[in-house]
C-alpha cells in the first residue's frame, strides 16, 4: 500500500506544473490591457478607411467616419465603435495599474476610460437617415441622439483636425 501511495505522488509530482507567481501574472496581465490599447487606434481605423473605400458615395473630404454606420452595412462601423471604446476602457485599467502613484495615475486611466466609454457610446448614438446631412442638403434640424453623437465625436478628447463636419453638427435655424 505504500508503493502505491508513493507511485501515485510520484507521478503527480512528475504532472505538476511549476506555480506561476503572482507578480508574473500581474506583469502579463498589465500587459496585456495596455496592448489592448495600442491595438484600439490603428483598429479603428483600419475597419473605417476599408469601409469608406469600398462604399459607394461616401467621400472622405466630407464625411465623418461615423456616417459609416448608416445603412445596409452600418452595423460594421457601430460594432467597430463599441469594441474599440471598450479596447480603451480595458486599456485605462492597465494604465492604472501601470502607473506610478501621482496624479498621473490617477488621471490618465480617468481620461483614457472616458475616451473609451465616448466612443463606445457613439457607436450607439446613430443619426436616422432622415437628419443625416449631406454635401446636396442642408443641414436639419437633428434628434437628440444626433446631437449626443455629435458632441461625442467632437469633444476635446476626440476633436480632429478634420473640422469640415462640425458646422453641420450644430445647424443654425
Amino acid at each position: 500500500m505504500t508503493q502505491t501511495t508513493s507511485t501515485s505522488m510520484s507521478s503527480a509530482a512528475l504532472n505538476a506544473k511549476p506555480a506561476a507567481t503572482t507578480d508574473t501574472l500581474t506583469e502579463r496581465s498589465i500587459r496585456i490591457r495596455l496592448l489592448r490599447g495600442v491595438l484600439a487606434g490603428p483598429l479603428y481605423l483600419v475597419v473605417s478607411y476599408a469601409q469608406a473605400l469600398t462604399r459607394g458615395g461616401f467621400d472622405l473630404t466630407r464625411n465623418a467616419f461615423s456616417f459609416l454606420s448608416l445603412g445596409d452595412f452600418g452595423w460594421i462601423q457601430v460594432t467597430n465603435f463599441v469594441v474599440v471604446g471598450l479596447l480603451f476602457v480595458v486599456a485605462a485599467t492597465g494604465v492604472r495599474r501601470a502607473l506610478p502613484a501621482g496624479s498621473g495615475s490617477t488621471w490618465a486611466p480617468r481620461l483614457i476610460g472616458a475616451l473609451g466609454a465616448m466612443i463606445a457610446g457613439g457607436g450607439f448614438l446613430i443619426d436616422p437617415p432622415t437628419v443625416t446631412r449631406s454635401a446636396h442638403r442642408p443641414a436639419s434640424p437633428m434628434c437628440s441622439h444626433g446631437t449626443a453623437s455629435c458632441t461625442a465625436s467632437h469633444s476635446p478628447a476626440t476633436h480632429s483636425a478634420r473640422p469640415p463636419t462640425w458646422p453641420n453638427c450644430f445647424p443654425s435655424t
